[in-house]
């Protein structure tokens, strides 16, 4: 498990790359569903990141550690919502029926990137 910082940075870069290249190529706008796929692997990122953090610093049970790993990355996904809100780049107005149904599904996202790598870690590791 010492050695989760791997997967941890290559799907960070990824998710880099495939947003330097969505804002360029104008794929946000282009697709609907890949602002989805963004949130989803984003999400298994912060997870994977999160992950490495608490098996460092937490000598706890993977279990808990697991547990863990996904309400740092909701709350990782709560920071960048209110991010959005504050530099005005959510796509829709603050409060208007369009933000919070966008804003749910990023956290929702979000998440379920977090719950597939919980899912992988419960079963393999």
């Amino acid at each position: 498990m010492n050695k989760i910082y791997i997967p941890a940075i290559l799907v960070l870069i990824l998710v880099l790359v495939f947003h330097v290249l969505g804002m360029n190529l104008h794929w946000y706008m282009q697709f609907s569903w890949y602002d989805i796929v963004m949130h989803i692997t984003t999400g298994a990122g912060i997870a994977l990141s999160s992950l490495w953090f608490l098996e460092t610093v937490r000598k706890d049970s993977l279990k808990s550690n697991l547990v863990w790993m996904v309400v740092l990355t909701i709350i990782a996904g709560l920071i960048w919502e209110f991010f959005e809100v504050y530099y005005n780049i959510a796509g829709f107005h603050y409060g208007t029926l369009k933000y919070w149904v966008d804003t749910t599904k990023d956290l929702a996202d979000d998440t379920l990137g977090s719950l597939v790598v919980y899912i992988f870690f419960k079963r393999y590791f």
